[in-house]
């Protein structure tokens, strides 16, 4: 899934950086302007540019300068976009950077543009802090964020602020629903609804085998409509709804979506 996530992203970079050279070609009445050569330099310079600040990177760090990767990137990507103009346009250094000043600025109004609502609206990264949810996921990392889907079903895990503290932001699982009775008791959760007046225990395959849930009393506690009751999977670390009561649909950011590497 990652992967084939990356390969899009790179396609629409591609894309979208060629839509924006097409346009700044155009704004300059370069001859021989098209969408279809710009795809084409926009494909050879990411490309290109990508191979030589790898290689420039890796030898930088053993010479421990690698601090100038930057300002060799920018300058390599610009010689790698000079000469690509120079061969499919003929156009001389003066305009190549000029051309090169407009492709920067439309790309970062563009880019705003579209990723300011997405990370709103769409999808938002996040980066896991400590073992609450060992085995699942691990210190460190790399998360994608799904905002837009809103159906909290048991088991999904969440990203949610804290509710008596908002800016700190929880990763946890859901287990208990809306309208729902939870109990913690025997070292399990135990569960109550219309469907099981007296109760069951809820199975959770994705524990560590030796993990034991316990809470600070044996009550039953009841979920209000909009809220859930969240749990981390490694229980004796966890600082969850235990300790924090359930939370508000209004606190939760979104659903994880999947992990990257």
């Amino acid at each position: 899934m990652i992967i084939i996530l990356f390969l899009m992203v790179i396609i629409a970079s591609v894309a979208l950086n060629a839509f924006v050279l097409h346009i700044s070609t155009k704004i300059f009445k370069v001859n021989g302007a098209s969408y279809k050569t710009a795809l084409i330099v926009s494909a050879l310079q990411g490309v290109a540019t990508l191979i030589i600040v790898i290689i420039v990177g890796i030898i930088l760090s053993n010479f421990g300068i690698g601090n100038l990767g930057n300002i060799l990137s920018i300058l390599i990507g610009f010689f790698i976009f000079h000469k690509l103009l120079q061969k499919y346009y003929h156009t001389n250094l003066k305009k190549n950077i000029a051309i090169y000043i407009i492709l920067i600025i439309i790309t970062v109004v563009v880019s705003l543009v579209i990723i300011v609502p997405t990370r709103i609206f769409v999808i938002e990264p996040f980066y896991n802090k400590g073992d609450a949810m060992v085995p699942t996921y691990q210190d460190k990392d790399y998360l994608l964020i799904k905002k837009f889907d809103k159906n909290y079903e048991r088991g999904a895990i969440v990203v949610f602020k804290n509710p008596k503290k908002p800016e700190e932001y929880f990763i946890k699982r859901i287990i208990g629903l809306p309208g729902e009775k939870v109990q913690i008791k025997e070292g399990s959760v135990y569960l109550y609804d219309k469907q099981n007046p007296n109760g069951y225990k809820l199975s959770e395959q994705y524990l560590s085998p030796d993990i034991k849930t316990f809470g600070l009393d044996e009550n039953i506690l009841e979920i209000a409509n909009n809220e859930y009751y969240m749990l981390g999977d490694n229980r004796p670390v966890s600082k969850d709804s235990r300790s924090i009561g359930p939370v508000s649909s209004n606190y939760i950011t979104g659903k994880v979506w999947f992990k990257g590497n």
